[in-house]
């Protein structure tokens, strides 16, 4: 896609907003490294200009790389710019590289793609909390269990902030 795109590796490490190195670009051409990383797929979509579900399926097999580019140019063309979830919630790209090791790439990818209710960024130990409540649902459901996922998050949320207050008072 780089060389279909006229640009150099160089030119995607800096297109991708410090997300990725030259040396990891020249590892994820030439196979060594997978880019499975939320944060490598990040810099491949901020340096290309597609939005994750693209790369997704085009990293997949299921786009081509002549789709890929179409949606290049139509977004290119519309001046349609992909904006990092990261960009909003920097603790919680923290919190997905830092449990990178212990969580499933499609834990990764739900967290990322949660939005809350407030433009307020958790902190890390709140992104990690919720990354393993979902880790442990994306683990029942590969085995069978069934997971109770009634609990309202927010609700969570706005007791861990009411008990800070609390204690800031005494």
């Amino acid at each position: 896609m780089r060389n279909r795109l006229g640009m150099t590796q160089e030119a995607v490490a800096n297109a991708s907003g410090g997300q990725l190195k030259r040396e990891e670009v020249v590892k994820i051409e030439s196979g060594t490294l997978q880019a499975s990383s939320y944060k490598q797929r990040a810099g491949l979509v901020a340096a290309f200009g597609l939005d994750h579900g693209s790369l997704d399926a085009y990293l997949g097999g299921g786009l081509e790389i002549d789709g890929a580019l179409k949606i290049i140019r139509e977004r290119a063309s519309t001046g349609e710019r992909v904006v990092e979830r990261e960009e909003r919630y920097p603790n919680r790209a923290r919190a997905i590289e830092m449990n990178k090791s212990r969580w499933s790439v499609e834990t990764a990818e739900q967290l990322a793609s949660v939005a809350l209710k407030s433009d307020n960024d958790l902190s890390v130990p709140q992104w990690t909390q919720k990354g393993d409540a979902i880790e442990a649902r994306v683990r029942g459901k590969a085995v069978g269990v069934v997971v109770d996922t009634t609990e309202d998050e927010f609700a969570e949320e706005a007791k861990l902030k009411k008990l800070r207050r609390g204690a800031k008072k005494r």
